[in-house]
């Protein structure tokens, strides 16, 4: 037989074996419910800010011109409505969607306690591999976070002083 057609039947051995382990593997650990229903498996994201809360979020964080104003700005009152918003939602807590607009928002209201507590959660929530909907206008790498949390860290100046000043 030649090398050709041994590596495509090896090939070909190695796929259907593949197959039967996944399908032996379901079958023996997959998707069980015990007694009171529960697969065992946990809900990757709850979706308490769903998409309309996306897009409220999205209108009210974009610079455009508002009222009599010269320069574009976001709109801050539609974002501390809609942060007390969230904060009264069950489950806003285990939600990467809510702590992120949280996080932004406490970001532009220069509330460090509050951005670093969203942080906090997000960090968390990514390691559980669980992330923000990506149809938020901020949404960036989490290293990106830490960068913007010291920059309302009350302390932030005094570490630049120090710092000889960048």
């Amino acid at each position: 037989m030649s090398k050709k057609k041994t590596a495509i039947i090896s090939t070909a051995a190695g796929i259907l074996l593949l197959a039967i382990g996944v399908a032996l593997g379901y079958v023996l650990f997959g998707n069980k419910a015990d007694a009171n229903g529960d697969t065992g498996l946990s809900d990757v994201s709850a979706t308490v800010c769903d998409s309309d809360i996306v897009s409220l979020y999205n209108q009210a964080a974009r610079y455009e011109i508002r009222g009599n104003a010269d320069q574009p700005t976001i709109d801050e009152t539609g974002l501390k409505t809609l942060s007390d918003e969230i904060v009264g939602k069950d489950g806003y807590q285990e939600d990467p969607t809510c702590q992120t607009i949280l996080f932004w928002t406490a970001v532009n209201a220069k509330n460090y306690d509050a951005a670093k507590t969203a942080y906090e959660a997000i960090k968390a929530l990514h390691a559980d591999g669980r992330f923000a909907n990506t149809n938020l206008r901020t949404t960036t790498a989490l290293f990106e976070y830490e960068s913007v949390l010291d920059t309302v860290s009350p302390d932030y100046g005094s570490r630049e002083e120090s710092a000889g000043g960048l």
